[in-house]
Parts: structure tokens; C-alpha cells; sequence
């Protein structure tokens, strides 16, 4: 029979790795990857993948950066935070990871990441 301090190592080696297990999954699942025409209310709260051309971009003073991302007729706002303004350019096309919101009545993009392609 086990010890009460064997019982209480093994428990905290099985708390530690299963908390590295979720860590790792976190950090390896890739959002789902959705084309621009099909984010909608559904999505809202969610994190994903989508990609267009800029349109237009504006910084405000706040240093947020505010980009319309186009892609097969669809526009879209993509909030930017903490922008300064120099990476982003009209007519570039940007892969952008973040969170579908509404805001206003208006689904938005909340960027997570921003990469040209």
C-alpha cells in the first residue's frame, strides 16, 4: 500500500502534466480558418482565421488602428491595437487571427495577429 506522501507526489505530478498537456494543446490548435464573405453573427466570441486586401486604414491617437479588410465583395473592420501605423498599407493582403465581435451592430474583427502574405 502507498503512503499518504507517495499518494500526494503522484497526484501533483499528475496535476503538472496534465496542466502542461493543456497548455500545449492551447498553444498548438490553429483557429478555424473562415473566408471573410462567411463571418457572421454566429461566429461572435469565437477566434479565426481570415485573410483580404486593406482598403483603408486609420490610426487614431490611441495608437488603434483601424483596417477595412476587403475579400470577394465583403468588407470588414479589423481593430487593431496598439498599431503604429507603418506596417499596414492600402492594397496590401494580410492573413489576420482574432476575435469576431459586434460592436455597434456591426461585426468586427478584433486582431490577434496580423501577417502580410
Amino acid at each position: 500500500m502507498l503512503s499518504e506522501k507517495a499518494i500526494v507526489k503522484l497526484s501533483l505530478i499528475a496535476i503538472v502534466l496534465g496542466l502542461l498537456g493543456i497548455y500545449l494543446t492551447v498553444l498548438l490548435t490553429e483557429p478555424e480558418g473562415v473566408p471573410l464573405s462567411e463571418i457572421n453573427e454566429s461566429l461572435v466570441g469565437q477566434v479565426i482565421k481570415t485573410g483580404g486586401e486593406i482598403k483603408s486604414f486609420r490610426l487614431s491617437n490611441t495608437s488603434t488602428g483601424f483596417i477595412a479588410l476587403s475579400e470577394g465583395g465583403r468588407e470588414i473592420q479589423v481593430i487593431a491595437f496598439n498599431a503604429d501605423g507603418s506596417e499596414f498599407k492600402t492594397g496590401d493582403f494580410v492573413s489576420v487571427t482574432g476575435e469576431v465581435t459586434k460592436y455597434q451592430g456591426k461585426i468586427e474583427l478584433v486582431a490577434r495577429e496580423i501577417i502580410p502574405n
